[in-house]
């Protein structure tokens, strides 16, 4: 899962059963949600992109 907000990029790689959950929660129609559950994951789960995407 990728989401971007107006102020970062976070990606994730979610397990079936937490894909499902996001999914039945509805954070996919809201970025802000999406990121303050998605940095909720372990750490070996989430990669914040912001630094990337401001690379030129």
């Amino acid at each position: 899962m990728a989401v971007r907000t107006r102020d970062e990029i976070l990606c994730a790689v979610l397990t079936a059963g937490q894909s499902l959950e996001l999914e039945s929660d509805e954070v996919f129609w809201d970025p802000s949600a999406a990121t303050e559950r998605l940095r909720r994951l372990p750490t070996h789960q989430l990669w914040d992109l912001t630094g990337w995407a401001a690379t030129p």
